[in-house]
């Protein structure tokens, strides 16, 4: 197998920590942007409070798409 390293551009937002610890995912796809992350951050801060959990939100997320990769090739990025 042939090895081929890439960078991927990856972030992480994370809103008002007042309440609790950070709670919210990760979303790996060819097309995240600071923007998006922005977005869902602030709505997982809704999702907490509306459910009462005292925690704050946040949301991270690299421009890596992981279908129809090997594990291999998954770690090596």
């Amino acid at each position: 197998q042939r090895r081929v390293h890439g960078v991927s551009r990856g972030y992480r937002v994370q809103y008002s920590s007042v309440l609790g610890p950070y709670k919210g995912d990760i979303r790996f796809h060819p097309t995240v942007s600071e923007s998006v992350l922005k977005f869902l951050g602030f709505e997982q801060v809704f999702k907490n409070a509306l459910t009462s959990l005292p925690l704050g939100g946040a949301y991270g997320g690299a421009n890596f798409d992981p279908k129809g990769k090997s594990v291999a090739e998954i770690r090596s990025r």
